[in-house]
This record gives structure tokens, sequence and C-alpha cells, in this order.
């Protein structure tokens, strides 16, 4: 690999890296702050003295069960990070395609909220393992999507579709909706980068005409 090839990879990690905790950070503190004015108001409440009668015991309630909402909403993207960011710890592993697409739905959802597109899956059911590095996987599809993200006009939709061969699984990546003529704007890397990846998973990628992209993975890279 070409060193010109290497520093675009590393670059393109590293503004993946900063795009997904960038928006992870911003989500977290919004659910935190809806936490801190919830718990605010049964403060107020409490030092008011009025959170021990019955009648005005009730406006305590939906604000607990607003507090139970966002805490919940935090630990399942905590959970999804947690699994995103072990997912670097080693270059090659056994994983699931549905769990890594999931991954990119979950964290990627306030940028497809941001644009008012629809992030939707339509999995095949009983998809095999495969082994391959789930990171630099993820690393592409989230370029991929982020394309589409940048392209489409809003109130549109991006379907992500598996399925299976013997020897291999596909990943679609399905936009419905008006494509706008845009330049690149968030310095995605060129397709020939994206082409890089592609063959240092033994894969191939390939642009159809109606915009939908495929990607084919080998079972093994052995």
């Amino acid at each position: 690999m070409h060193n010109e090839t290497e520093q675009a990879l590393r670059n393109l990690q590293r503004l993946f890296m900063g795009k997904i905790l960038a928006g992870f950070t911003h989500e977290m503190k919004n659910y935190l702050a809806i936490i801190k004015e919830s718990s605010g108001l049964m403060q107020d409440l409490i030092s008011m003295g009025k959170s021990s009668s019955k009648k005005d015991a009730h406006p305590l309630v939906p604000s607990l069960q607003l507090i139970d909402e966002q805490v919940d909403r935090s630990i399942h993207i905590l959970n999804h990070l947690n699994r995103f960011a072990h997912r670097m710890d080693r270059p090659s592993s056994s994983f699931l395609v549905h769990d890594i697409l999931e991954e990119l739905m979950v964290l990627m959802s306030r940028f497809a909220n941001q644009k008012k597109i629809i992030l939707e899956k339509d999995f095949q059911k009983n998809i095999p393992a495969i082994i391959s590095d789930p990171a630099r996987l993820q690393c592409l599809i989230y370029c991929l999507i982020e394309e589409k993200l940048n392209r489409l006009d809003a109130n549109s939709k991006i379907t992500l579709q598996t399925s299976s061969s013997k020897d291999n699984i596909l990943i679609r990546l399905v936009p419905k909706g008006n494509t706008l003529n845009k330049e690149n704007e968030n310095g995605l890397p060129s397709h020939e980068v994206l082409q890089e990846i592609i063959r240092d998973l033994h894969g191939e990628l390939a642009h159809e005409e109606n915009e939908a992209i495929t990607i084919k993975l080998p079972l093994s890279q052995e």
C-alpha cells in the first residue's frame, strides 16, 4: 500500500471516530440536561414541602418516568458505544454483520435525524458470522451512509439490507428519495480509498444505477 493511501486511511479513521464520538457526546448532553431539569423540579417541590401531600405528589410521577426513560436511552447508546470501541481491539475477529450495522444505525441516528432522513434495516434472518476486520468494515459503511446523508433531500430513506450465500455475505445500502448534486463537504474519502478498504477486507464494492451500493464479503479471509 502506498504511503499516500496509508495516510488517507489514517485520516479517514480519525474522521470516522471524531464524527461518531461527537454525535454520541452531543446526545448524552441532551439526555443529561433533561435528567437534571427533571431532578431540579423534584427538588423544588421537596424544598417547598409539597411532595408529601397526595394532592401535590402526582407531578413527581411523570418526572420520575421521564428520568427512567432518559436513563434507559443513555444506557442503550452506551452499550452500543462500548461494543463499538471493543471491536477495535483486534484487527480480525468473528462477528455478526447485523451487530455492527445496528451499532452504526444507533450511533448515526442523530446525523440522520438532523437531515430528516430515516435509517431502516431489512435483514435476512440467520446470517452466519464472518471472520474479518469489524472496525474497518464499520468505517467503510459509515462513509457510504454519510455520503448518502449528504446527498439525499429531507424526508428520504436509507435501507440497510443483508443476504447470504454459501460463501459470501451481501450488504446493500438502498437510498430512496431525491438526490442533491452536492460537493463533498465533509472531507469524505475518494472512491479509490474506499476500494482500498474493501480490498483489505477481501471483498467487493459495487455502485448500482439506482444509487444503491452493494458490499460483498467472504465468510472468511483465509
